[in-house]
């Protein structure tokens, strides 16, 4: 099946400035600063990124070629990226679904009560107060990158953007979130063992 390319709003700065921060390594703290600042634009801000990193190789030089670089990443890689990973409209319950892996199994995988997970997936945990390594850990059990495990928790009910929730039809209401320090600490004991508990509440 053909894919077709989505048409791009980022800016034409806003590319050049993805593709430096590729170019330097430093497109996963972007991409996470810019999908807090931008939801609305998180889909062609990961797909994008992706389609560097699709087009990228030992052969292949971005310094010097910037304008190429872009118009190469936007032709040939976008479609691979869309191809091989489905971000549009998509939460964690979507991602758990295409990894084969349920809640509990993720539980188990990140050292979390059930509880905690599943207030997870529902969007009942502020992302503000989410440690970095947590989005690290999601990643790799959802054979991902950690941005793109970001934006699918951005995108689950109750952490959408109040646009993006009319978007998909559902009550601008967000559920009562709380803090991951405080999932984690209204967890019952049998839940969590107190090794897990002392590291995911470090600072």
């Amino acid at each position: 099946m053909n894919k077709t390319i989505p048409a791009a709003t980022l800016s034409h700065e806003q590319q050049i400035e993805l593709t430096l921060a590729y170019e330097r390594g430093t497109d996963a703290a972007l991409v996470r600063e810019w999908l807090g600042r931008y939801p609305v634009l998180s889909d062609d801000i990961i797909t994008f990124v992706l389609a560097l990193r699709v087009l990228d190789g030992p052969d292949v030089a971005l310094e010097g070629n910037l304008e190429a670089a872009i118009d190469r990443g936007m032709a040939r890689g976008v479609a691979s990226a869309v191809a091989a990973t489905p971000t549009r409209a998509w939460g964690l319950r979507e991602a758990l679904k295409s990894a084969n892996l349920t809640k509990s199994a993720l539980a188990r995988q990140l050292r979390l009560g059930l509880d905690v997970v599943d207030k997870f997936v529902q969007g009942q945990i502020n992302l503000a107060t989410v440690p970095q390594r947590f989005f690290a850990e999601l990643a790799t059990a959802l054979d991902t990158q950690p941005e793109l495990a970001f934006a699918w928790a951005q995108h689950s009910t109750g952490v959408r953007p109040a646009n993006l929730r009319a978007e998909a039809g559902m009550h601008d209401e967000a559920p009562a979130v709380e803090s991951f320090a405080d999932a984690i600490a209204h967890s019952p004991a049998a839940n969590m063992s107190a090794d897990a508990r002392t590291y995911w509440l470090a600072d």
